[in-house]
């Protein structure tokens, strides 16, 4: 990856068990890699022993060349998302991105236009593309205009579906940014989020802003409802995923 612009790592957690999912997920890494118009690392945690999927994800990173972190059972989001942190500051890489597993990318050079769009914002901002098609949109404010760039700023919670932050100020020696592993496996990530940056002005007098990008939009892939509708037994699960911590095995 050139040095002369931002370096970029991104991340991916995947539960992809039901042959719905797994055709969303090739489809999502394949657009993934031919639309960003912008050079990234990609890691893909697989949170699954299904070997369907493993093979799949095999095969994924065989032909775009990305890292796989294999668990041998479900270890929610939170887990994942503190590993690519680590990797990420350890790494030297100047933004993390987190990717969801079923992204439908709607505007070419996404990745390319988020990096901008960070630069002329600054570390305080973390950003989203506009997300479509949400069954409860966020709360957010009307479009305003910072450094030339058009944001929509949220006041509770930034979603995962395609999120970008800074490696920097997730690691702010003051404030630092981690994960609640306890928390359930499938909640807590867009609201842990919002807590991080009310907790870094409260407790330290640091701005972190969340904001959707306007000119930069994604969707769940074939809308969340039809989705829900058409793999009902993914769907059922991942809704006991969001009561559900993470347990570790006791070995004794």
């Amino acid at each position: 990856m050139s040095k002369d612009k931002p370096t970029v790592l991104a991340f991916m957690i995947t539960r992809a068990d039901t042959d719905h999912r797994r055709k969303l997920l090739g489809e999502t890494v394949h657009e993934m890699y031919t639309t960003a118009k912008y050079p990234f690392d990609l890691t893909v945690y697989v949170n699954t022993n299904d070997t369907e999927t493993t093979d799949l994800v095999d095969t994924l990173s065989f032909r775009y060349g990305f890292n796989i972190v294999e668990y041998s059972s479900n270890m929610g989001q939170h887990i994942p998302t503190n590993d690519a942190i680590r990797i990420a500051d350890k790494d030297g890489y100047d933004y993390l991105l987190r990717v969801d597993d079923d992204v439908k990318f709607m505007t070419k050079g996404w990745l390319k236009k988020l990096v901008e769009a960070a630069e002329e914002l600054g570390p305080e901002f973390i950003i989203s593309p506009l997300v479509k098609g949400l069954i409860h949109p966020p709360p957010q404010t009307d479009t305003v205009e910072v450094s030339g760039v058009k944001v929509r700023f949220l006041e509770m919670a930034i979603g995962g579906i395609c999120r970008l932050h800074r490696v920097d100020t997730l690691c702010d020696t003051e404030c630092p940014y981690k994960a609640d592993v306890r928390l359930p496996m499938g909640f807590g990530d867009a609201t842990g989020i919002y807590e991080w940056c009310k907790r870094s002005f409260e407790d330290k007098g640091l701005y972190r802003w969340m904001v959707y990008v306007e000119h930069v939009r994604v969707r769940h892939r074939l809308g969340t409802e039809k989705q829900r509708k058409e793999d009902p037994q993914y769907h059922a699960l991942q809704r006991v995923f969001q009561v559900l911590p993470y347990i570790p095995l006791w070995k004794g």
